[in-house]
Order: structure tokens, then C-alpha cells, then sequence
């Protein structure tokens, strides 16, 4: 634990725990095992100081602030040791759904970006028409019920004491506002969980695994409380059908489940090839109440006709562009919007560099670089890497600027001319590359996609193990996973393609490679 954490309403410290961890060690293992054996927690380590962290809006609206909590130490040990337990538990008897990607060992935003985008590359390539509907859901944290959250729990295998132990840990919880020194007066907590507790992502996790059960249509894609529908036809009613669909499940889902479906800043999107647009395009879906959902269910139990009764639900707002998990994803899936954005900071990033590079060392100035530019464009790039390559020249070409100013003038002058140069010097590949390093390290362990050419007689490709390039459609099919594993497999050495390599050995050797060989192509 990091010693900058906040100390709670107990005023310990994390070094004052860590001055006496050899002693303090066993009173805290005795007092965890008594505690889960028991079912009970204590009330003294169940109240949390609130410190309001603005997010937009209006700074006199509530409602525009995240609430996050400051628990005490020995309560986020005490959460660290129950919950690493329960994630061991539901990870190895396969519990949470496969399309939940939040809070889980090997999953990440990167791994739900990789398989939406994959997936909708792969149904434009069939020159199929896709949906998406991305759901918003309010204030998902802090509405969850108790008992709710409890029966959840018990469904996904958690009983018995431990199950007991979270009651109590759940019960009885209090909150006081801090704010500039100030404490508000002790709140009773009845919902939710506190925010920026340990076990407050995996319990929502548990609460919402029951929402891909009600999904009938629709490929779901799930980052906590990130929802994204997708669903893929070349008939638009039936897209829409199946959509409106699923998204009544969803709300009957959330009104059993004491969630609230924010339908403002739900969203769809219609996602198709620009020389595959429909010339008509009529798609509505309707986000209805559960009041609505209720009196026609109650009006086809009766054989009434369900079209006469009176509906003023509004229809769910269809979108040019939406940003998904820190990604703009656009209708023709081109990434010009996100790359754009990304130009954006990027120049942001090279202002600041240029006023420090005179004022810090260069070993600072490397740091700045990969803090605030770097990081910046390699996030989801394997994702939105996968596009034109004029859309890529853009951050190529902010790339060499920033390392113009990494170099010192002698270096920059011998380059002149020829700044592809300065990426050997600096060690950085071009985002090109870096397209190519991240996709192939990413499916290092996966088997999925390296199936080797197999022939009667051993050709020259059979010999050497080269792997199986599918054909595909049209562009949107060359930028698959399918397709570009192998082909840039294919394209590395032998003694890189068939080593057994660990994945840090392979990725430095991909990475050497190449920075010496950067007129590739993928």
C-alpha cells in the first residue's frame, strides 16, 4: 500500500502500520479469521470520510461530484485479504461472465476495445449492417440495495459466514464530508458501496453477472458499468427489432435489480461502410419505462391489443460518434474523430516540452514525454491503429517533432532531412510499428489465430511454419485480428516467429527488429 494513501476517521497512517507490521501482522490475520468466523465486523472501521471530487457541470449541483470514500487502513487490509479470496474463487470456477471485462485478472478497457472493435470489423467485412447501444446506467455504485447485492452474491457461490460477514460488513455504515478541513455531521449509509473501497468494484461485478443472462440477441461487452450492445444484419428491421428487444430485458432487468437506466446519455449508433449505406434509413428504438414495459405486458396477458395503449417514451438519441471506454468511436469506423482528438493533446504534450526542454535535463525531458505524450497515443492503439495510414502520418509526423526536441542540435542536425533517423536514436518506434508490436504481444498466449499452411508438398512457406492469412472482403476485414496476426507473423524472421520466447524476451526482440527494419508495412 502506498504510503501518500489518506488516513481515515481512525487518523492511522499507512507508514504507521508498516513501522510495526512484525508485530501488528498477527493481531490482524487473528482478528480477520475471528471476524469472517464470527460473520461480524466492527462498526468502528465501517465509517468513511467523504471527499467530493468534481467531475463537470454546475460546481453548486451535487450531483456533479464524485463522492470518493477514505477508509481506514486496517479496513482495507482487512477488504485486500476477503477480496483477493473471492476473485480466486470466481475466477476459478469460471462464475463472472465472459463479456465482463472490469476489475479482473487479464482483463482490461484494452481487452473490451480489442473485442468490440474486432467484432465490428469482422460483421462489416460480411458487409452486414451493425447497432450499437451503449447504456448508461446512474449513479451504478451508489444505488445497489443491500439485500440485493447480498442475494447476488449468494448466486455467484458466495455463502455461508463469508456471506454473514458481508452483511455486517454492508450494515450499519456511516459517512462524514470533508471539505477543506471541515467535516459534515455522521450519515447513515443504507445503498451502495463506498466508492474507492476494495471491495466495492467486485461486488457490483457479482450484482450485475445476472445481466448477460437476459440478453437474447445481442453481443454484450461489459467494463463495470460500461454496457455496450451490439447487433449485426444486413436487415435493418430486424437489427431493430432485436435491439428494442433486448433493451426492454434490460430495464425490466434494472427495475428487479435497484438500477437505474440513465436514458439521456443512452445512446445508439449505427455503424456501417460508407459504400454500404443504407439510401433509407428509419431506425428507432424506444427507451421505455418500466411503467410502459408493465401495462403491455399486463394488456397481452388479457389478449388486449398492445398498439392502443398510449405511449409518450422517447426514442433512444442515435449518434454520429460516441466515446466507448476513452475511444471515439465514429459511424464508419475510420477513427478520424479519435485520432484527431489524439493530435490534439499530443500538441498539448509538445508545448509543454518545448518550454522545459530548456529548463530540465534531457532524462526529464524523456520522462515528460512518455507521462504526457506516449502514453497518450498508446492507449487502444492496437484498436484504433488498425486505419488509414494517412490518418497515422498525422501522430508519425507530431512524433519526430517531439523527438526534435529530445536530441540535442548536433543530433538534430545531422538528421535533417532524414528524421526517421531520430526513432534508432531515440530508441521509440514509429506508431505504425507500434501498431504491429502491441497486436502481436497481445495475442502471444493465444493459439486463435496461428493456424500454420499445411501442404501436400513442403513448399518453401511450409517449411518455414508460416501461418494461414484468410482472405477477406474489404478493408475493414484487413484490419481483424485474424488477418493481421498471421501476416505480420509472417513477416518477422524465423528465429523470432517459431522461438519459444517469454513474452518480455519476444517483445524486446520484436521491438529491436523493428527499429532496425522501419519501411515494413503491415
Amino acid at each position: 500500500m502506498s504510503n501518500e494513501k489518506s488516513p481515515g476517521s481512525d487518523a492511522i497512517r499507512v507508514q504507521d502500520i508498516k513501522y510495526v507490521k512484525k508485530d501488528i501482522s498477527p493481531i490482524l490475520a487473528n482478528f480477520i479469521n475471528m471476524s469472517v468466523r464470527q460473520g461480524l465486523y466492527p462498526d468502528e472501521l465501517k465509517c468513511a470520510l467523504i471527499r467530493p471530487i468534481y467531475k463537470q457541470g454546475s460546481h453548486l449541483d451535487y450531483g456533479n461530484y464524485r463522492p470518493i470514500a477514505i477508509l481506514s487502513i486496517v479496513n482495507k487490509i482487512t477488504e485486500k485479504i476477503i477480496v483477493r479470496q473471492i476473485s480466486n474463487f470466481l475466477d476459478k470456477h469460471n462464475i463472472i461472465s465472459d463479456c465482463q471485462h472490469g476489475f479482473r485478472q487479464g482483463r482490461s478497457t484494452s481487452t473490451a476495445l480489442k473485442q468490440f472493435t474486432d467484432y465490428v470489423n469482422n460483421c462489416l467485412d460480411e458487409r452486414k449492417q451493425v447497432v450499437a447501444l451503449f447504456v448508461d446506467f446512474k449513479k451504478a455504485f451508489d444505488t445497489l440495495g443491500h439485500d440485493q447485492l447480498l442475494q447476488a452474491m449468494e448466486e455467484c457461490g458466495i455463502r455461508g459466514p463469508l456471506n454473514n460477514w458481508l452483511k455486517s460488513y454492508l450494515s450499519n455504515r456511516s459517512m462524514q464530508t470533508v471539505i477543506s478541513g471541515t467535516r459534515g455531521s455522521e450519515a447513515n449509509i443504507r445503498y451502495g458501496v463506498p466508492t474507492g473501497s476494495v471491495y466495492g468494484p467486485v461486488g457490483y461485478i457479482m450484482h450485475v453477472n445476472s445481466l448477460s443472462n437476459v440478453i437474447e440477441n445481442c453481443k454484450m461487452f461489459m467494463y463495470a458499468d460500461d454496457t455496450c450492445l451490439l447487433y449485426a444484419h444486413k436487415d435493418l428491421q430486424i437489427i431493430q427489432k432485436c435491439i428494442q428487444k433486448d433493451l426492454e430485458n434490460i430495464i425490466k432487468w434494472s427495475h428487479d435489480n435497484g438500477i437505474i437506466i440513465n436514458m439521456t446519455k443512452t445512446k445508439c449508433m449505427h455503424i456501417c461502410s460508407p459504400y454500404n449505406k443504407p439510401k433509407l434509413n428509419s431506425l428507432r428504438v424506444v427507451g421505455h419505462s418500466y411503467d410502459c414495459l408493465h401495462s403491455k405486458c399486463s394488456a397481452d396477458s388479457i389478449h388486449m391489443d398492445t398498439s392502443i395503449i398510449a405511449c409518450n417514451c422517447a426514442d433512444i438519441e442515435f449518434v454520429e460518434k460516441f466515446k466507448y471506454l476513452g475511444l471515439t468511436i465514429d459511424q464508419n469506423m475510420s477513427w478520424k474523430t479519435h485520432i484527431n482528438n489524439v493530435c490534439a493533446k499530443l500538441r498539448s504534450a509538445l508545448g509543454k516540452m518545448y518550454h522545459l526542454r530548456g529548463v530540465v535535463n534531457r532524462a526529464t525531458l524523456y520522462s515528460v514525454y512518455y507521462a504526457l505524450a506516449d502514453s497518450i497515443l498508446s492507449y487502444g492503439l492496437s484498436s484504433y491503429g488498425c486505419t488509414f495510414q494517412t490518418y497515422l502520418d498525422q501522430i508519425n509526423s507530431l512524433q519526430i517533432r517531439c523527438m526534435k526536441l529530445l536530441v540535442d542540435k548536433k543530433t538534430k542536425k545531422a538528421c535533417h532531412g532524414e528524421y526517421n533517423k531520430l526513432y534508432s536514436l531515440c530508441k521509440m518506434l514509429p506508431v505504425q510499428d507500434k501498431v504491429k508490436a502491441l497486436i502481436v504481444l497481445e495475442e502471444f498466449s493465444s493459439e486463435e489465430f496461428k493456424n500454420p499452411l499445411t501442404h501436400v508438398i513442403e513448399t518453401r512457406n511450409v517449411r518455414n511454419k508460416k501461418l494461414i492469412v484468410p482472405k477477406v472482403c474489404n478493408y475493414y476485414g484487413s484490419r481483424t485480428r485474424k488477418y493481421l496476426v498471421p501476416k505480420i507473423l509472417n513477416n518477422l524472421p524465423n528465429e523470432i516467429r517459431n522461438g519459444s520466447f517469454s513474452k518480455n524476451v519476444f517483445k524486446l526482440k520484436i521491438n529491436n527488429y523493428l527499429l532496425a527494419n522501419q519501411n515494413n508495412v503491415l
